[in-house]
Formats: structure tokens, C-alpha cells, sequence
């Protein structure tokens, strides 16, 4: 007889030892995966949200965890030791010009949370200390009075430096740096105004930016571009993901049809074989290294990766949380909701009482 469960598509998480922490698209959890044993728990049960996507993105510093919202209005903070909420923490969305803070890409900068909404032209950012969040609206001016897009900006927590932070935004060729503590935006342009930048990843001395055409530049923000290299994926350019990995820079086409890698120090391109049928319906998704290995998530799908690069294989694994924790997830939810309207009954019943009593004195 099969087990009571569901499968879990993966948002985003942060890796400790062998184990993943996650939060799930459409699921109220935040949930634990042993990528040695496969084994999936609950850690803990999300408050709702506006939608069903609920809380995504997520960076952990010290013993707290920070969610960015999809399609929420606040930024989370978990104890990662009890794994209870200890701050929710309102996001005027206003502020920055937007309906929602939907896909809200999130890093830890030493006692601050930046969040960069996908859908504006804005940072936000949470001091640990103050507990205050800081909007700044207009570090990406220069991009709304010459370009008028106000999406598709691509965040990369990975390249954080000091106390900069970087972006590029696919609708055109530029490399935003923010300081977060000058409160300062530059903006350089990487080659000519048909190159929609699509990702970056930063390998301590070069910057690697991917296009949407496949291309792909080495930059130095010193002197400039150093080398380029044409097309390196054909197919579905746009839905690529790059990383770094054994002294490589790594790209894999949309689920993993396509897969280059360059040679950070001789610059060698080979093209890396995989057996493709293995995820052939996933659509788009991701490299992490993890461990010291690598990991393909295929967005929103419910399914984990893990990359031989010697053997040119991948072996994937289903996130299915059933049993004893799926009932445990079922049994908390009913739980804190219940819990939830209780609250609400009594805050309502207490204040009703007290109006009373004002009329009676009356």
C-alpha cells in the first residue's frame, strides 16, 4: 500500500552539513532535506499570506532565518534552533511603487537583509540591529528614465562583495553595483546594447556575465572585458543557469538538454554530454554547488539533481514528504489555524466586551 503524501516543489533554501532547508511553492512549511538519506521533516508551520505562494526566498545568518515573501508583505525572521517565528516584520510595498514584493531575492550582509523585489526599482533593507527597514526606491533611477521596465531584474546574492551588491537586468546590457552602505548605485555597460545581460557569478578576480543570446562575457571591473565567448548554448538561451565549480565556470541550457563549461584558466570551452532524458520535462532551473558537489533544481518541480561531472551523469531524486511527517504537516496546520482564529475570536469577544461596558457606564 502507498504512502499517504505530496510531493514538495522547491523555492529556495540554504544547505547546513547534509541537509537542506526549504520552503515549498503552495505549501505552508519550511521543511528539512537530507540529501545523504533522502529523508524530508517539518520544521515549522508558515503564517498565510495574500496567495497560496506564501514565503520563499531564503538566507540564514547566525541562529535566525530570513523569508522574503512571494506575494506576501513581510519578511520573516526564524529561530533556527527552535525553529519559532521571533519577527514579522511589515514591508510597505507602497513605498517602492509596486502592488506586491513578489520574488523577493534575499541575502545577509553583515548586520543587514537586502531584498530586491523582482518587480521594481528598488532595495529594501532590514537593519538586524535597529530592527528599521530602509527603502530605496531611487537606486535604480538611472534604469527607470532611460529604460521604463520595471521587471526582470535578476539579484546575485552570490557576488556580494564587502558591502556591495549586484544585478543585471535582462532588458538590457548593464551591470548594476549598490553600496549599501554609501548608498550608492554605478552602472557599467558589458558590450554593445543588443546584449541582455541574464546572470553573473563572480570568481574572486572576474565577473562572468551570461546573455539571454547564450554569449558570454569575462569582465574586470579594472579593465574591463577581458574575453568572449559566442553562443555557447543555442537552445533556450534564456532559461540558463551558470555557476562555478572545480575551477570552472559551468551552464546548463534548460533542463540540462545543454550543459558548457569554461576553463577559468586557460579558457578551454568543452561541451559536457549529460545523459538529458533523465529530466527532460522539467523545464527551467538551477546549479548549486553543495558540499563541494553539484545539484540541479528544476524550478518549481519536485525533483533534486545531483551531478557527476566525471561520470557526465545525473541522478535525481523525488521530494515527497509522507507518513508520519505528512500527518504531522496536516495535524500542525489544522493546529496553528485553529490556533489562529481562537486568538481572533478572544481579541474580537474582548473588545466587544469593552464597548459594552462603555455604553453601560454611559
Amino acid at each position: 500500500m502507498e504512502k499517504e503524501g505530496i510531493t514538495l516543489k522547491l523555492i529556495s533554501g540554504y544547505i547546513e552539513g547534509q541537509e537542506l532547508v526549504f520552503s515549498a511553492w503552495n505549501e505552508r512549511g519550511l521543511f528539512k532535506y537530507n540529501l545523504k538519506t533522502n529523508e524530508i521533516k517539518l520544521l515549522t508551520i508558515l503564517p498565510t499570506s495574500q496567495t497560496a505562494y506564501g514565503y520563499g526566498f531564503i538566507c540564514k545568518d547566525d541562529d535566525v532565518a530570513y523569508l522574503s515573501p512571494c506575494h506576501a508583505n513581510s519578511l520573516l525572521c526564524i529561530n533556527t534552533n527552535s525553529w519559532e517565528i521571533i519577527d514579522n516584520i511589515y514591508i510597505d510595498d507602497n513605498i517602492i511603487g509596486v502592488n506586491d514584493t513578489r520574488y523577493g531575492y534575499i541575502a545577509s550582509i553583515n548586520d543587514k537583509v537586502v531584498i530586491q523585489p523582482y518587480s521594481a526599482h528598488a532595495v529594501i533593507v532590514y537593519n538586524k540591529k535597529t530592527k528599521k527597514m530602509d527603502y530605496f526606491d531611487d537606486c535604480f533611477i538611472y534604469i527607470k528614465q532611460n529604460y521604463g521596465c520595471y521587471s526582470q531584474f535578476i539579484f546575485l546574492g552570490e557576488t556580494l562583495a564587502d558591502n556591495e551588491l549586484y544585478f543585471v537586468c535582462q532588458q538590457n546590457n548593464l551591470l548594476i553595483e549598490f553600496d549599501v552602505e554609501k548608498r550608492e548605485t554605478s552602472y557599467y555597460p558589458i558590450g554593445s546594447d543588443k546584449d541582455l545581460l541574464n546572470n553573473v557569478v563572480y570568481d574572486g578576480e572576474d565577473f562572468w556575465i551570461y546573455t539571454n543570446a547564450g554569449d558570454l562575457f569575462r569582465w574586470n571591473k579594472k579593465s574591463g572585458i577581458k574575453s568572449k565567448y559566442d553562443r555557447l548554448i543555442q537552445q533556450n538561451a534564456d532559461d540558463s543557469s551558470i555557476c562555478i565549480y572545480k575551477g570552472r565556470i559551468w551552464i546548463a541550457g534548460k533542463s540540462m538538454y545543454e550543459c558548457v563549461s569554461v576553463n577559468i584558466e586557460t579558457g578551454n570551452v568543452v561541451s559536457e554530454e549529460f545523459y538529458r532524458n533523465v529530466c527532460e520535462k522539467e523545464g527551467s532551473g538551477s546549479l548549486k554547488i553543495i558540499n563541494d558537489k553539484m545539484f540541479y533544481f528544476p524550478n518549481r518541480n519536485d525533483y533534486i539533481y545531483s551531478v557527476d561531472v566525471e561520470k557526465k551523469t545525473l541522478h535525481g531524486n523525488k521530494i515527497i514528504l509522507q507518513g508520519d511527517e505528512y500527518r504531522k504537516y496536516i495535524d500542525e496546520i489544522i493546529r496553528y489555524d485553529t490556533q489562529k482564529n481562537s486568538l481572533v475570536y478572544e481579541k474580537h469577544n474582548h473588545m466587544m466586551t469593552s464597548f459594552l461596558e462603555q455604553i453601560q457606564r454611559r
